[in-house]
């Protein structure tokens, strides 16, 4: 049995096919978007290292190792002043002692810090210094409570150091005289006698040029003071003020 045309009128109609003309189109479509991802990808791959780079020198600083001394390790150093100067405003009167000789010495370490002999005081050729008041003061130095050292800092450039500057240079080095315990005491014909750092270890700091030339300017060291009244109370706070030549002219380096 045939069946009629009316029966077949109930079927969907097919999806009319896509113009040829418009597969290209899609292809490229997807091709562009393909290279836009590599793209991006590329790009994330270079700023990544980058960004972390940046975030690494920013905590970080430029230093790039231990700094050494300019000489080998164990050269004997001396460091000579023709004038040391202590002001001691607390005594009645007040008293400014100057010695006109002072010297001690050490032997360079693999660092920028080494030991340093006991220091000596004098006034030229004599024993003693003197004071402002007409007397003479005795200083013996000591190492009962440690040893005397001496280190130079190295500039800090606000954390970054001199790296980027060549060496030797002038630019904010120091230098800096350990003082142990007690580690010097004057006395004088007043009768008084003065014990520096009465209470713990004390340091002296003071600008280096790089150049052998270590210059104190007003550093502050507190003293133990015992003696007759016009002495001054028993805690007090002296001030010492020199310069220091020191040779070899050593400096840092690294």
């Amino acid at each position: 049995m045939r069946r009629s045309k009316s029966s077949d009128s109930g079927r969907p109609a097919p999806a009319p096919a896509m113009p040829v003309a418009g597969r290209p189109v899609r292809r490229a479509r997807r091709a562009v978007r393909r290279r836009t991802g590599v793209a991006i990808g590329a790009v994330a791959a270079l700023l990544v290292p980058l960004l972390s780079a940046t975030s690494t020198s920013a905590t970080s600083t430029a230093e790039d190792g231990a700094d050494t001394f300019s000489v080998a390790s164990g050269t004997a150093v001396m460091f000579s002043s023709s004038k040391v100067i202590i002001s001691v405003p607390g005594s009645s009167p007040s008293m400014v002692i100057t010695c006109t000789s002072s010297t001690f010495r050490g032997k360079t370490k693999s660092s920028l810090r080494f030991p340093a002999g006991l220091p000596v005081l004098t006034d030229a050729g004599n024993a003693s210094c003197t004071d402002s008041l007409g007397f003479t003061d005795s200083f013996a130095a000591n190492s009962v409570n440690g040893s005397w050292a001496v280190a130079e800092t190295d500039f800090t450039n606000a954390g970054a150091g001199d790296e980027g500057l060549p060496e030797p240079n002038a630019t904010g080095d120091k230098f800096m005289i350990h003082m142990p315990k007690g580690g010097l005491i004057d006395t004088n014909n007043w009768p008084c006698s003065l014990t520096f750092a009465p209470s713990g270890n004390a340091s002296i700091s003071g600008a280096y040029n790089d150049a052998g030339t270590f210059s104190v300017k007003n550093a502050k060291i507190a003293i133990s003071m015992s003696g007759p009244a016009f002495c001054g109370p028993a805690s007090q706070t002296v001030t010492l003020t020199a310069t220091y030549t020191l040779t070899p002219a050593i400096f840092d380096e690294g």
